[in-house]
């Protein structure tokens, strides 16, 4: 019994030994460094409480983190962001404002800055936030958005197309940009880039109310344009810029390859086989998955490289096409999806897995924009 007692002693000193040399006592650090260390432990508290949705003490966190350390950048932009949620937005400019005097090349301080005149009805201060913003940032995928943003709400749409598409080719990654084109194309002839900015845009934004909402617009979109009036008798709606050729340039037969959405709609129309008399969710998948293996039964990858169709193309070769398309598509119909997750929930968690280490990888050099395509379609066709 006396040897347990003495080897406990033993080893509760030595842990007080451990401990003294891994986290050293206050009295061996300077004022500076306990205010430093004080003012971490109230960031990452005020970082807790606004993940709650406690914005009055996640203020109040992140002021006393400001009081101690006020050189960190980081502190102060998470207090003007908890005030711009608390809705303090006098207070959110001021804090925004003071940190672009110390740092004019974040692009985040010029948003949040532009959403507080945005919220307070100064929409020319907003733009003129962002404009200057995007003169120093001109790589900017959040400014381009916010720019777009406004110029849609003054229902500019081409200018507000533009924004995104443009933030879209700057900054592939950044997922707002497909978002909101996407949402606007739907409102358009043009919904071929719905189809692919909002899928784009999932595989970005993997799960977010954001997320759930696009997954549903896309199925909504492929039911709005494929008409099956019989089994022979389907029709494709995805695009107008095939009708506005002439008569005459229909007729050549190259023009499918020198026009992107003319080689979409040959190759969806291809596709319509999957569909017998009636669109549901699992013939959708199947179109899709003729899609592909069509695409690329010709020229197309050639003419027009595609990194989303070279991703679903990958998700082919590893059988997980029918997972990816219930994880793409399940919003539009949620009981069937329930109902095939009952039977491949296995399978469907694998492919989760997979999905986390293999995600859609775009760059600026692989990018999918309307932009570079109309300008490869123009080059096309000169040729």
């Amino acid at each position: 019994m006396m040897k347990s007692i003495v080897l406990f002693l033993s080893l509760l000193c030595l842990s007080f030994r451990v401990s003294a040399q891994l986290f050293p006592s206050v009295d061996t650090l300077t004022a500076g460094e306990v205010d430093s260390k004080k003012a971490l432990v109230y960031y990452n508290h005020g970082l807790q409480l606004m993940k709650k949705s406690n914005f009055k003490g996640a203020i109040e966190s992140f002021a006393d983190a400001v009081d101690l350390d006020s050189t960190r950048n980081t502190y102060q932009y998470q207090l003007g962001l908890a005030n711009f949620y608390a809705k303090n937005f006098g207070t959110s400019i001021e804090v925004m404002k003071t940190l672009l005097r110390k740092d004019a090349y974040v692009d985040r301080y010029y948003q949040i800055l532009g959403q507080c005149y945005v919220e307070l009805r100064e929409s020319n201060k907003a733009y003129k936030t962002y404009l200057d913003g995007l003169k120093l940032l001109p790589n900017s995928g959040a400014l381009n958005c916010e720019l777009g943003r406004i110029e849609y709400d003054h229902d500019n749409f081409n200018l507000a197309v533009g924004y995104w598409e443009t933030g879209i080719l700057k900054d592939p990654n950044y997922p707002s940009n497909y978002y909101y084109a996407a949402k606007a194309y739907a409102r358009t002839s043009e919904r071929i880039w719905t189809v692919i900015y909002g899928e784009i845009f999932i595989n970005l934004e993997i799960s977010s109310q954001r997320t759930y909402e696009m997954s549903k617009l896309i199925f909504d979109v492929y039911k709005r344009s494929i008409y099956i009036k019989t089994e022979k008798n389907k029709y494709l709606f995805f695009t107008e810029i095939p009708n506005r050729f002439s008569s005459k340039m229909m007729k050549d037969t190259l023009l499918v390859r020198k026009n992107f959405e003319q080689a979409f709609n040959v190759t969806g129309r291809r596709s319509l086989s999957a569909f017998k008399k009636d669109f549901n969710l699992p013939e959708l998948i199947q179109f899709r998955y003729k899609f592909v293996s069509k695409w690329y039964d010709k020229n197309f990858p050639v003419d027009f490289p595609n990194a989303l169709f070279e991703y679903q193309r990958q998700v082919i070769s590893v059988n997980y096409f029918d997972c990816y398309n219930y994880w793409i598509l399940n919003r539009g119909d949620i009981m069937e999806y329930n109902l095939w997750y009952e039977r491949n929930s296995k399978r469907y968690e694998e492919f989760l897995k997979w999905l986390t280490d293999h995600p859609l990888e775009i760059t600026k050099a692989n990018v999918v924009s309307r932009l570079e395509i109309q300008k490869r379609n123009e080059s096309l066709l000169k040729n």
